[in-house]
């Protein structure tokens, strides 16, 4: 479990350097180095729907990983290498990655809002998946968060039942063997 929490430790750093990266991408408080604004706001969008998705994917896999280590703690070992870690953290920012680029091709497809009489330009730009359509946003709010939600709450509890399982058995002097696997 240790070599999985220093994956995860590492991925959430590399997201919080590209978010220190798109703060730092600003010239001055109103000037951004991207000459479309709305390119500008698209790629923020995706990448905070990509780095927000892995990170709910990693705590997936490390609650996952946890519940491994509870239920079968000899075998553990055996089942959790460093390799199939790298691969897991892997799969979680490839797996992210999918779930946000349907929000780019959309968002670069959306038009201007309406009745914007500022002089900014970037006034008229809004920063949201709206644009998206409806389809998009249940899609990428169900696979980024809803299921994801729902895993882990199944994971906890069931990691809950066999905790109070194995302190019933202590305090009663016997611990319980079940034949399945």
């Amino acid at each position: 479990m240790h070599s999985f929490v220093t994956l995860f430790q590492l991925s959430r750093r590399r997201r919080e350097l590209s978010k220190i990266r798109a703060v730092a991408a600003k010239d001055s408080p109103g000037r951004t180095r991207f000459s479309n604004k709305r390119a500008h706001f698209n790629i923020w969008l995706t990448m905070d729907i990509w780095m927000c998705t892995a990170s709910i994917y990693n705590l997936v896999a490390i609650s996952i990983d946890r519940y491994i280590a509870i239920i079968k703690p000899l075998n553990y070992p055996m089942l959790v290498t460093k390799f199939r870690a790298r691969c897991i953290v892997a799969f979680v920012w490839v797996l992210s990655f999918i779930i946000c680029t349907p929000s780019f091709i959309l968002a670069s497809t959306d038009k201007p809002v309406q009745n914007s009489d500022s002089t900014d330009p970037a006034e008229g730009c809004k920063c949201t998946p709206s644009h998206a359509g409806y389809a998009y946003i249940i899609f990428s709010a169900s696979a980024s968060f809803y299921l994801p939600m729902a895993v882990v709450i199944f994971v906890y509890a069931r990691i809950y039942i066999a905790a109070r399982n194995a302190t019933k058995s202590v305090y009663s002097g016997m611990m319980q063997v079940n034949s399945k696997n």
